[in-house]
């Protein structure tokens, strides 16, 4: 009789996903700012031949998270409840 004992596996945290305000895209001025800073964080990114592509790609989302949480603000999402604390039938 042959016994196997398999190691337990460990749920992993996953990593929590930011969400972009983009209903302040909606304003022209705002669109405007995102725009122009978008543009100059894209611009010190270093080209291709410099670096590998994984680092490549890893700088051009970290340019355009970073620009998006500075502009416009991330998103907060509020829980509606489902219940009305002012209902007399509760």
């Amino acid at each position: 009789m042959n016994i196997h004992l398999v190691p337990r596996h460990w749920k992993t945290q996953k990593a929590t996903q930011k969400w972009v305000n983009i209903v302040d895209l909606k304003d022209p001025e705002q669109w405007e700012e995102f725009q122009a800073q978008l543009y100059s964080e894209l611009e010190q990114v270093p080209t291709i031949d410099d670096i590998s592509i994984q680092a490549h790609w890893e700088q051009l989302k970290s340019a355009v998270q970073d620009t998006c949480a500075q502009t416009i603000g991330l998103a907060s999402c509020w829980n509606q409840d489902w219940y009305d604390a002012s209902d007399t039938h509760i």
